[in-house]
C-alpha cells in the first residue's frame, strides 16, 4: 500500500476524524499540496506538516479573546490571515502574539516615569503602529528605558554593575561570539525579509543569533550524546540558515525521544507495546517526532480494535472481519482498524 496513503490514514487518526470533517475540503487539499511541494520525497515530513497545519487550522477557527474589543480581535485575526494566507501555524502564532501584546500594552506602566510623559510615549507608539500591538509594546518599552537612562543616571549606573555569570541550563547557551560570516548571513536575510523595518530586523537578528548560540551549546539530560548529535545534525542539514527552526525542531525531537523511551499505555499488553515501539523505531530511525506520532496512532488503533463493537453486524461476521485483517496486517493496528471500518461499512450497505 502506498506510504502516503498510510500517512493520510494516520493523520485522520491523530487529528480526529470528527475534527478533520470540520476542515473544508479545499483547505485540506491546500495543506496537503503545500506539504508535498515542500517535502516532495519525504513522506515523514509531509505527514508531520499536514498534521501541524491541520491542528493549526482548527486552532485558528476556535481561537477567541473575549477580553478584547470585538473589532480589535477581528482586525488581529484578519491581519494574520491576510499576511499568512496559506500558513495556519503562522496565523495562530501571530494571532496569539498580537493578542498577548495588546493585553500587555493595556497593562504596561512604570511608576518611575511621570504619568504625562508615559502617556505621551504610549500615545506616540499607538499612533505609529496603530494595528501592530507587538511593535507598540516594543516601542513603549524602548522609549521608557531611554527616558530612564537620560533622566535617572544613578539608576543606569547601578544597572551597569557587572552581574555574576549565569549558569547554563539545558538547551541554553553562554554568551559568546558568533562567526562573522554567520552573522552577516543572518543580517542579510533579515534585511531582505523586512526591508526598511529596522526594528523588526534587529529583533529577528537577535532571535536568530540567540538560537544559533543555543544550538551550538545545546545540552539535554538523559539523552545519549550520539543521539543528540544526530538530531542536531539532521536539523542543521534540513534548515541550514534558519537557526530558530533548527532550535525549535531540536527541542521537539529531544522531547519526542524522551517520550518514546518512557512511553506508557494503559490497557495494552507490554509485549504489544514493545512491538509497536520497535516497529516505529525501525521504520523512522532518526525521526523521533514521527516515532512518537506513529506510536500514538498505533496504540489508539489497537485500543479501538480491542473494544470494537458493531451491534447491527452479527458477531461471527465481525470476528471473521477482524481475523482477516489481523492476518493481513500483522502488528499494523492502524491499517487493521481502517480496513475493519471499511468492511463493516460495506456489510451494512449490502444489507
Amino acid at each position: 500500500m502506498p506510504k502516503f496513503f498510510l500517512v493520510l490514514c494516520v493523520l485522520l487518526s491523530l487529528v480526529g476524524f470528527s475534527n478533520a470533517q470540520n476542515i473544508p475540503e479545499s483547505a485540506q487539499s491546500q495543506i496537503k499540496q503545500l506539504a508535498v511541494e515542500k517535502y516532495p520525497n519525504d513522506y515523514e515530513m509531509q505527514a508531520f506538516k499536514i498534521r501541524q497545519q491541520s491542528k493549526a487550522y482548527l486552532a485558528v477557527q476556535e481561537f477567541s479573546a473575549t477580553d478584547l474589543p470585538q473589532n480589535t480581535f477581528q482586525q488581529i485575526k484578519e491581519a494574520a490571515l491576510n499576511r499568512y494566507s496559506n500558513d495556519y501555524e503562522m496565523q495562530i502564532f501571530k494571532m496569539k502574539q498580537q493578542v498577548n501584546a495588546y493585553r500587555k500594552v493595556q497593562q504596561f506602566s512604570n511608576p518611575q516615569v511621570p504619568p504625562e510623559v508615559f502617556a505621551k510615549i504610549k500615545e506616540q507608539a499607538i499612533q505609529r503602529y496603530a494595528t501592530d500591538y507587538e511593535m507598540q509594546l516594543f516601542k513603549i518599552k524602548q522609549q521608557t528605558k531611554a527616558y530612564l537612562k537620560t533622566h535617572n543616571p544613578s539608576q543606569t549606573a547601578a544597572k551597569q554593575k557587572p552581574s555574576p555569570p549565569k549558569k547554563t541550563t539545558k538547551g541554553s547557551s553562554q554568551s559568546g561570539q558568533i562567526p562573522d560570516d554567520i552573522l552577516q548571513q543572518i543580517k542579510k536575510q533579515q534585511a531582505a525579509e523586512h526591508p526598511d523595518n529596522f526594528v523588526m530586523q534587529k529583533m529577528m537578528v537577535n532571535s536568530h543569533v540567540k538560537a544559533y548560540q543555543e544550538v551550538q551549546n545545546y545540552r539535554a539530560d538523559a539523552i545519549p550524546a550520539n543521539i543528540l548529535k544526530t538530531i542536531k545534525q539532521k536539523q542543521v542539514n534540513e534548515h541550514p540558515k534558519n537557526y530558530i527552526m533548527q532550535k525549535m525542531m531540536i527541542d521537539s525531537n529531544v522531547k519526542a525521544y524522551q517520550e518514546v523511551q518512557n512511553y506508557r499505555a494503559d490497557a495494552i499488553p507490554a509485549n504489544t507495546l514493545k512491538t509497536i515501539k520497535q516497529k516505529q523505531v525501525n521504520e523512522h530511525p532518526t525521526n523521533y517526532i514521527m516515532q512518537k506520532m506513529m506510536i500514538d496512532a498505533d496504540v489508539k488503533a489497537y485500543k479501538e480494535i480491542a473494544n470494537y463493537s458493531a451491534n447491527d453486524v452479527p458477531g461471527e461476521v465481525l470476528t471473521r472481519i477482524r481475523t482477516k485483517h489481523e492476518a493481513q496486517f500483522p502488528n499494523n493496528y492502524i491499517m487493521q482498524k481502517m480496513m475493519i471500518d471499511a468492511d463493516v461499512k460495506a456489510y451494512r450497505e449490502l444489507q
